[in-house]
């Protein structure tokens, strides 16, 4: 008899809450389903940053610039357990993971099944033994795509001022900003068509559009 995750990698929304991982236990269909358990923990996924925490944060949402943050709750002993003669062979795990308001890379958490018991006749070890899965965490926030909404603007000569206008798409999370410079076209700066902007600056509230 072996147990191991049916996955080597599951993929959740950070929005998704608490989510169910799947152990199963393979064996021959002949072979009768005999009560095994065994212990699950969780550690930093492999060459990425996800961050292991105690808790959600009371399942706040954090603010963007949050610096104190997690990823997902962390256990250290959560035991999956096969009853006897049941016939579905699978057993859930259940990991909350922790939304935030930050723009980030995909982040895992990586899950080891310790050694089973009774460990005589149970093997997580073999050709077909998962013992170890990661979780990926896909971030549901997009700080999105910042652009002029025309490729040109008209104004008056006597205006004093040009309004140009800036957007934002595809996603609004967390502050945005960026440099504006301008350049002559057929206008000119050394002439007093207009003032240049050598290096202005333009700030972009969290979901502002």
């Amino acid at each position: 008899t072996t147990i191991a995750f049916v996955q080597d990698l599951y993929s959740f929304s950070e929005d998704a809450g608490t989510v169910l991982v799947t152990v199963t236990r393979l064996q021959a269909a002949s072979t009768p389903r005999t009560a095994v358990t065994a212990v699950v923990t969780t550690s930093t996924g492999s060459g990425l940053p996800a961050i292991g925490g105690s808790a959600c944060q009371s399942g706040e949402v954090l603010a963007c610039g949050t610096t104190d943050k997690v990823d997902y709750r962390e256990f250290t002993g959560r035991v999956v357990e096969f009853l006897t003669n049941d016939p579905s062979d699978q057993a859930l795990i259940p990991i909350e993971i922790c939304q935030d308001q930050l723009y980030e890379a995909e982040t895992r958490v990586k899950m080891t099944l310790g050694t089973p018991s009774p460990s005589s006749s149970v093997s997580v070890t073999g050709p077909l033994a998962r013992r170890v899965a990661e979780v990926a965490i896909v971030d549901d926030g997009d700080a999105g795509t910042v652009h002029f909404t025309s490729t040109s603007f008209s104004v008056a000569e006597n205006a004093g001022q040009a309004t140009v206008t800036i957007t934002r798409v595809g996603g609004s999370s967390c502050e945005a900003s960026l440099k504006i410079s301008s350049e002559d076209g057929t206008a000119s700066a050394d002439t007093f068509d207009y003032t240049s902007v050598t290096e202005g600056t333009f700030a972009m509230a969290d979901h502002q559009t």
